[in-house]
C-alpha cells in the first residue's frame, strides 16, 4: 500500500499532538483535512513540516493587514490572578520601548501597584476611571496617544453581576480590542460558561498567560477554537517587561510539534 508510509507517519504526529494536550475533537478534523489535501504531496521528513505549515495557516490569530491607528484601545479582562495587570504592564513597556506613546487607564479604581509603578517609571499617562463614563472621557482626552491600554478589575464568570458590571465599564468606551486573559492551563470544561459570560464585556481577542507553568500547551489550539476568538498575545512568566509576544502561529506550531 503506497499510502501506508505517510499514513503511519501522520498517525505518529497525531500521537505527539495529543500528548501535547491538543484535544481530539479539534485535532482529528484538522488532520483529516490535512490527509485529504496535503498528505498526497508530503513525503518522508517533509510530512512534519507540512503539518506545521498547515497548522500555522489555520490557527486563528488576528491577521489585519494594516497597523493600528492612533488612539487604538486595548482592554484586558479576566478573573483575578490570571495575569491581566502583568500583561498590561508588559505591553505598555514593549510599546513604549518601540517608540510609541502609550496611555494606561485603570478601570474601576484601585490600580494594580506593579502597573502603577511601571507607568511612573516610564512616564506614561495614567488615568484612574471609576465607571464606564469616566473611561470614555479618559479615552477622549488620551486620543492623541498611539495606544490606550485598559486594565480592569478581576471578575468571575460565575457571578453574573460581575459580568454585567464589566459590560457597563467597557461598553461606553467602545474599545477596538477586548482581550480575555486566561492561563494556558485553563480547563476546557469551563470554557463554555467563560465564553458566554465574558461576551457581555465584548471580548474579541484572547491572551494566554503562564506558559512557563505547564508543559502541556495544547490549549494554544483548544482555547481559540473552543471560544471562536483569535489568539492575540502569549505571556510566559511574571516578570516585567519579561516575555510577551504576539501569537505567532509558526512558533505555536513549533512548540506543539518540535
Amino acid at each position: 500500500d503506497p499510502s501506508a508510509g505517510p499514513g503511519k507517519a501522520l498517525e505518529a504526529v497525531r500521537g505527539e499532538l495529543l500528548g501535547a494536550g491538543v484535544d481530539a475533537r479539534y485535532l482529528d478534523p484538522f488532520l483529516d483535512g490535512f490527509a485529504r489535501t496535503c498528505l498526497p504531496f508530503s513525503d518522508g521528513d517533509a510530512l512534519r513540516d507540512s503539518v506545521r505549515g498547515w497548522f500555522a495557516s489555520r490557527l486563528p490569530v488576528p491577521r489585519e493587514w494594516k497597523g493600528r491607528p492612533a488612539g487604538h484601545m486595548l482592554a484586558f479582562v479576566g478573573q483575578s490572578g490570571v495575569g491581566k495587570s502583568t500583561v498590561v504592564s508588559k505591553l505598555a513597556w514593549r510599546l513604549h520601548a518601540a517608540g510609541q506613546s502609550v496611555a494606561v487607564i485603570c478601570a474601576g479604581g484601585n490600580p494594580d501597584p506593579t502597573l502603577e509603578a511601571v507607568t511612573q517609571r516610564l512616564g506614561l499617562a495614567l488615568a484612574i476611571a471609576e465607571d464606564g463614563d469616566a473611561i470614555a472621557q479618559a479615552r477622549a482626552e488620551l486620543a492623541g496617544h498611539d495606544a490606550i491600554l485598559v486594565d480592569t478589575p478581576g471578575r468571575s464568570h460565575k457571578n453574573l453581576g460581575d459580568m454585567e458590571e464589566l459590560g457597563r465599564l467597557l461598553t461606553p468606551c467602545k474599545a477596538e480590542e477586548v482581550h480575555l486573559v486566561l492561563p494556558v492551563a485553563v480547563h476546557l470544561a469551563d470554557l463554555g460558561d467563560v465564553s458566554r459570560r465574558f461576551r457581555l464585556a465584548g471580548v474579541n481577542r484572547l491572551t494566554l498567560t503562564k506558559l512557563d507553568e505547564t508543559r502541556f500547551l495544547g490549549n494554544l489550539v483548544n482555547v481559540p477554537l473552543r471560544m471562536a476568538k483569535p489568539l492575540a498575545f502569549l505571556a510566559d512568566g511574571p516578570g516585567v517587561p519579561g516575555d510577551l509576544s504576539p501569537a505567532d502561529p509558526v512558533k505555536v506550531a513549533e512548540l506543539l510539534l518540535p
